[in-house]
């Protein structure tokens, strides 16, 4: 969980999931493996997880609190 307070707001990241979860081939129809290998060896891990060769997903939603609102 993150908090982010911009005066008397404050923003809430509640993670619901987060780490790798599918492969690029399954995300993108017309993923080449080829050039696919080229990128992904320079995406940083919060993007790609080599080891099991899927992208990094994460699922998140906001609470944003004012002094007379919570959304």
């Amino acid at each position: 969980m993150n908090k982010l307070a911009i005066g008397d707001v404050t923003i809430t990241s509640l993670i619901e999931r987060d780490g790798p979860w599918r492969a690029p081939e399954e995300m993108f129809p017309k993923y080449d493996p080829q050039i696919g290998r080229r990128h992904l060896a320079e995406l940083d891990s919060e993007v790609f997880d080599p080891a099991s060769g899927k992208m990094v997903i994460t699922y998140q939603t906001y609470v944003v609190r004012t002094p007379n609102t919570r959304f």
